[in-house]
């Protein structure tokens, strides 16, 4: 758990919870237990105030338990310059030592440049990498990115992201994507995701 304080004047605390999954093959997967974790995870993802990490347990990938990654990478997804940034900012400060690499990929190249000129103004002490989204796929984006960033600098990385949670009545208006790149990273070895909700 943390005090969260942004630079807005909000401040609130945030308690990360931590769920592992097992990954098998679907031949392997016993339904119950699968619908068992799926409603843990949603039961805690509606708390204010929490933040949902779901680590991976692959087969023959011990890279998290086995003391040879040797270094952790946060790797904070930006959409913007607002609370939902700052949040899963303190959130990626709680899980590594150095300072967590802060990505915008560019699906859009207009909301991208308007976050370019926004982060001069908000953040001018933080680097901000934009990196190139060639299909304009988020989860397919952050998957790639997470492969050269393991293969550069080999430890266990932590992809963390920020998530508007809309009243129940607007969530069929909003795209879930979260959820594609946790189902994206899930296969991913050494790598975990968090997300972190932040209810209107």
């Amino acid at each position: 758990t943390t005090l969260f304080r942004s630079k807005r004047g909000h401040a609130d605390r945030i308690v990360l919870v931590v769920i592992p999954e097992k990954v098998e093959p679907l031949s392997k997967q016993r339904p119950r237990s699968v619908a068992r974790v799926r409603h843990l995870r949603r039961a805690v993802f509606r708390e204010r105030g929490v933040a949902v990490a779901i680590v991976p347990t692959l087969p023959e990938d011990d890279s998290l338990v086995s003391g040879r990654s040797d270094r952790h990478v946060a790797i904070v997804v930006v959409d913007g310059t607002d609370i939902v940034a700052d949040r899963a900012k303190a959130v990626a400060r709680l899980v590594t030592e150095e300072e967590p690499r802060l990505v915008h990929f560019d699906i859009d190249r207009e909301e991208t440049e308007r976050l370019r000129a926004s982060w001069k103004s908000d953040e001018p002490e933080l680097e901000l990498e934009i990196e190139p989204a060639p299909i304009r796929e988020l989860s397919d984006s952050i998957v790639s990115f997470v492969r050269s960033t393991r293969r550069g600098h080999p430890g266990f990385v932590t992809v963390v992201r920020g998530e508007v949670v809309p009243p129940w009545w607007q969530r069929f208006l909003h795209a879930d994507e979260a959820r594609e790149a946790k189902a994206a990273l899930l296969h991913e070895p050494g790598t975990a995701f968090i997300a972190v909700p932040y209810h209107l």
